[in-house]
Formats: C-alpha cells, structure tokens, sequence
C-alpha cells in the first residue's frame, strides 16, 4: 500500500492524547473528554494513528468489516514500519494471532476456539470459579495488607484460562511472568527496553507452547490444546504455528483482561462506598454491576485497525492504510450516549451492557462471557467474605500502559484498617 502523508500536526495549544502528562494514569478519562468535545478525530504524530472517541463513531468502526485487523495492510509511516522490524525478529508468527487476521481467515481461527468460549461452555465453569475464588481467599488473613492484584485477581483467571487450555499448573507461574512482559506488545508508547522485554517473552513462550503442543498431540487429555493438536486432517484444521500462535495470545488475554477488571473495580468501589454497599447487599444486581464496572473502567481502553478505504470523519481525512485507534474507554464515558451522568460509577444503570469494553464486530472478544463470570463470582463473594474490606493505600498504583489498563498492585485490610 503506498504511502500517505500524514497531515500536519496539531498546534501545541490543542488538545492532545498524551501518557506523559502528570495525572494521566490515574485518570485518562480527563483528557479522553477533552478530545471528545474539541477534537474526536485526531492524528497522534507520536503514534502515526488517528485516534476515535465517540461512542457512535467507535460503535459503528468496531462493526465496519471495511476497517481491518492486520498491521500489513497499514501505510507505511515511521511507527509502523518500526513495529513490523520489531515483529520480524519473532518466530513465533504474531501476526498470525486472531487479533491480527480479518475476514475468512479470523473466522476459521475463531471457529477452532470458539467452542471453549460460549455461553454454555462457560457456564460449566461457574461451580470451578467459585472453588478457585474459596482457595485463593483461604488464609488471606495472614496477609495484612492483602494485595487483591497479585494473590487473587491475577491467579483465578490465569488458573482458569489455563485449565481451559491444558497448561500444567507448575507452569503458571512462568506463564504470568512471561504475559506481564507480552502485555507491553499492544502498546504504542513503549521504550525501546519495554519493546525488547515483550519480544524475548513471545519468544520464550513460542518455545513453551511448541513444546506443549507435540506433547498433546502424543498425550491428548480434555482441554483445548489437545483438541486442537489432535484435531482430523482438513482445510479448517489449525497448523502447529497457529495453535502456537494462538496459544500465547490466548493465554495472556485470558488473565489480563479480567485481572484489570476485577482490580480496576473494586478499587472503584472502595471509593464509592455507596456502590459497594448495594453490591453487597444485592445479589440480584451483579449481573449489571460488572456490565457498568466495565463501562466505567474498561480493561481494554483501546482497538486498533487499519482504513481499507479511505474516509472522512469530523472534517478530518482519513487516508486508505491509515492507523486507527478505536477509543473504547472514551466511547464508554461519552456524554451524548451516557447522558449527564457519563462519568458516575451506577451499579444499577440502564442499558450499561452496551460498553463497547468487549470491541464488537467480528473481533469481540471471544472471552467476554467467561471474563463475565469471573467477575461476577470474584467480586461479590470478596466483598462479602469480608465486609470490612479497606484500602491500605492512599492513592491505586495504576500500571503505564495505555492500551490495557490496571493497576500494579492493590494492598487492603481484609478485616478494616
């Protein structure tokens, strides 16, 4: 695809996405609603993409089969051109993840996991859900403070997820270890040692799941891997480089997401006293609670795709090849969706089921009903197990990363403080 040039850049008066201001962590939310009022398409010269912010808009892109997955098809600017020598020193074949393909080669590779990930398949794991969420909180009151982010919202979908796909128990730890480096690969504001961590991980875990592959190809058990390493011969069937390919993907996405969900949430219901009282008290509200909780805090503030055809959206051009930026988080909190009342946290809010937090489209998220579960299980047995739950920090450690948000850690006082 040839080349555009991109258009020239903002005055530096205007308004900007920028992760480097003082606060933007702790609240991307303020200068998302900046961007939303006086720019809700923008170029971001610093990540060669144009950046989306409105509900509408957002909603309608996720949706747009015109609006692809795959980084190759992109114009080559400066930042892509890095990211593709970056993703070429890799064996493992990102791109041939399912984040990245489109059209009947996504669907086949969707085809091939979507059976672990339906809503009745996933209900089979409600009864396991609440086993792991017992374990995990057995014995938490040695620990004072109790880190909600690394001893419990971190391990029960890494447990889960990997049960789900026949990865080892012993392995997990490592697993983690490897994923919390992975993770910096979506991002676009990394530093060149943030790059080479993600990379060398991606490389370790190529080289774990290939392993793990020809062993449940000669050892099958019941679980995903073995389905797919031993699945008939056929045009739909997975090659070893896919199922590795997906394998590393899946298994990060798998923990990350609700680890975000379930830390990024109860720190907002800590500070929202109100609304984790009515948590507690209701069980009939769950169901919605987590719908709003994720409208509110997505784990997953951004999607990226690439303009097949070229478009024009607020007055600004955008090119054929252009690099978008679906704003979820920004869509999530849009006034004009949302009404007055866009940036209050409301367990029991109309309509929160339709956040944008899962993407949509051909892309959503094949995990969204089990990442559902998890929280609608961890979450409410949590806060009930312990009612006097509080913060033992002053201020949530949220992580640097733009495109998945959570936080590092979150210390409480199982029993108050």
């Amino acid at each position: 695809m040839s080349s555009s040039p991109p258009p020239a850049a903002a005055p530096e008066e205007a308004p900007v996405l920028d992760p480097l201001a003082p606060g933007y962590f702790d609240d991307p939310y303020a200068q998302y609603a900046v961007l939303r009022e006086s720019q809700p398409t923008y170029f971001e010269p610093r990540v060669d993409a144009y950046i989306v912010t409105r509900y509408e808009d957002v909603h309608r892109l996720t949706r747009d089969r015109s609006m692809l997955a795959d980084l190759a098809r992109a114009n080559p600017t400066p930042r892509i051109m890095a990211r593709a020598a970056r993703n070429a020193t890799l064996t493992s074949g990102t791109d041939k993840w399912m984040l990245f393909r489109d059209g009947d080669d996504h669907a086949r590779l969707r085809q091939a996991l979507s059976p672990a990930f339906t809503p009745k398949a996933v209900a089979r794991w409600h009864r396991r859900t609440e086993e792991l969420v017992d374990s995990l909180l057995l014995g938490a009151e040695e620990h004072d403070p109790f880190d909600v982010v690394g001893r419990f919202a971190r391990l029960l979908p890494a447990q889960i997820i990997s049960e789900i796909m026949g990865v080892p128990d012993a392995d997990i730890p490592q697993l983690l270890e490897w994923s919390e480096a992975q993770f910096r690969f979506l991002e676009s504001f990394n530093t060149p040692q943030q790059d080479q961590a993600a990379v060398d991980a991606i490389r370790e875990m190529t080289t774990y799941f290939s392993a793990l592959v020809a062993d449940k190809r000669s050892r099958p058990t019941d679980d995903l891997l073995s389905a797919l390493a031993t699945a008939p011969e056929g045009e739909d069937r997975l090659s070893p480089d896919e199922i590795v390919a997906q394998m590393i993907f899946l298994h990060g996405a798998g923990h990350g997401t609700t680890e975000n969900l379930i830390g990024n949430s109860l720190a907002h219901l800590l500070a929202r006293p109100d609304q984790l009282a009515r948590l507690r008290g209701d069980p009939g509200l769950e169901g919605n609670a987590v719908e709003e909780l994720l409208r509110f805090d997505a784990p997953v503030q951004f999607a990226r795709r690439i303009a097949s055809n070229g478009f024009e959206l607020h007055g600004v051009a955008i090119p054929a090849g252009g690099d978008v930026m679906l704003a979820l988080g920004a869509a999530n909190r849009d006034p004009r969706k949302w009404g007055e009342s866009a940036d209050e946290l409301d367990l029991s809010r109309p309509g929160a089921k339709e956040h944008l937090s899962f993407g949509g489209g051909a892309h959503h998220c094949l995990g969204s009903w089990l990442a559902r579960l998890e929280a609608q299980v961890a979450l409410p047995r949590l806060l009930r197990r312990f009612p006097k739950l509080s913060p033992a920090y002053d201020r949530p450690a949220w992580s640097t990363r733009v495109v998945l948000r959570g936080l590092e850690d979150l210390p409480v006082h199982l029993n108050g403080g």
